[in-house]
């Protein structure tokens, strides 16, 4: 190479057009979405499945035991019902204070409002 070809500038390399792909958390919440839509439509297939071949649904207290169906009775109990779900709702509630406590920081707050979540 001879001293003047050294000494020349050229032409800026042409970048080439590379396409990039999905971040990494896009994608791991675009697969845990895809993999819990198959897990409720196999429980949903399988449901429907059970109760379009079962002869009389739902089935008598004499298919399932007389234990497992006044233990499992929720329409007798309503109450039970409203307070389970009460819970279910208070915990998420407790579960927001803490993600709000660890955005200020304030690890004590996220502690004490996961402790509670436990609790429930």
């Amino acid at each position: 190479m001879s001293a003047s070809t050294a000494l020349t500038t050229h032409a800026p390399a042409i970048a080439e057009g590379h396409r990039a792909g999905i971040s990494n958390p896009i994608l791991g919440m675009i697969l845990f979405i895809c993999s819990e839509v198959m897990f409720f439509a196999g429980l949903f297939a399988a449901y429907f499945n059970v109760r379009a071949t079962a002869p009389v649904w739902p089935p008598s207290a004499a298919e399932v035991g007389e234990h497992l169906a006044e233990r499992f009775d929720l329409h007798a109990e309503p109450w039970l019902a409203a307070i389970l779900t009460i819970v279910l709702v208070s915990s998420s509630f407790t579960c927001q204070l803490g993600v709000w406590a660890i955005r200020r920081d304030d690890r004590r707050g996220l502690i004490r409002a996961i402790g509670v979540t436990m609790v429930m």
